[in-house]
């Protein structure tokens, strides 16, 4: 379910594309919920690099203008 909303609404070619805070709120819930999930799973430290993982990838995304 959540690869159809991604491919429609989130992916950068889009059938229907969000821009700002839309897509960063999509972009939010996709992945935090695939943290919820390693975590709820056990994997609490892949939880915890992916987690930083996507913070960092946000942070350069807005340095380098990439939304």
């Amino acid at each position: 379910m959540f690869v159809v909303i991604w491919s429609l609404f989130g992916s950068p070619k889009a059938t229907f594309p969000l821009d700002g805070a839309l897509h960063f709120i999509l972009e939010l819930v996709v992945f935090s919920l695939a943290v919820i999930a390693l975590y709820a799973t056990g994997r609490t430290q892949l939880a915890i690099v992916f987690a930083i993982l996507i913070i960092i990838n946000q942070i350069l995304l807005s340095v380098f203008h990439q939304r």
